[in-house]
């Protein structure tokens, strides 16, 4: 990485003879085509959250390259929520102002998963992507916290209804960078944790068919 480094500070000093700097330009493309083929290989990791983390990391490239000659196209909630629908996996109905997206896990298992508009104090839009996971206890509190370092995006929280308070798992996401990959992906997170907490104190299956392997 230094010499990674070293070549960036080439390109970018304009003192620098314009051959060289030309030079550096076509060495940082070709390492940094190295480093994306190599990310793309583990897509399909058999490890859950190594497999997350290289989507993430790899989602700056595909919006760059499907943003690099247009304009950023908003689309809709609904266009955004109807996205995530596939039949026999995933249903998307209205709920209040945003949807809830009923998913189905390899395990058989189904989390519901709300799609809401959130306006912060200081004026700015998000989409709230989130699932009520259980009521919360010591355990389960002190496992999400643990668990919250892991995650890039997502993160458990407490919510409290009717006088109970719950663990749920929730992801805030700026309404222009909403792209329909990125709320799918977040809406199976959500799922996949949501049920992971739900049942925390259950046997872990095989997770060879997992939900974030399927479109």
């Amino acid at each position: 990485m230094e010499d990674m480094h070293n070549l960036l500070d080439t390109l970018g000093d304009k003192e620098v003879a314009w051959v060289d700097r030309r030079d550096a330009a076509e060495k940082i493309g070709k390492e940094v085509h190295q480093i994306i083929g190599r990310l793309s290989n583990h897509l399909q990791d058999e490890d859950m959250d190594v497999k997350m983390t290289v989507e993430r990391s790899l989602e700056p490239v595909h919006l760059l390259l499907r943003t690099r000659d247009q304009e950023r196209k908003q689309f809709s909630l609904r266009d955004l929520a109807l996205f995530c629908e596939k039949t026999g996996v995933r249903t998307v109905k209205p709920h209040k102002t945003g949807f809830v997206i009923k998913v189905r896990l390899p395990n058989g298992r189904r989390q519901r998963v709300y799609l809401m508009p959130h306006q912060l104090r200081d004026g700015r839009k998000i989409l709230r992507v989130l699932a009520v996971c259980c009521e919360a206890n010591i355990k389960n509190v002190q496992k999400g916290l643990r668990t919250n370092s892991r995650l890039a995006h997502s993160a458990f929280s407490l919510i409290k209804s009717k006088g109970i308070v719950y663990i749920s798992i929730l992801s805030n996401i700026y309404r222009q960078e909403a792209t329909p990959d990125r709320i799918k992906r977040t809406v199976k997170e959500v799922a996949y944790y949501a049920d992971w907490m739900t049942y925390l104190d259950e046997p872990v299956a095989g997770d060879e068919e997992s939900e974030f392997e399927q479109e």
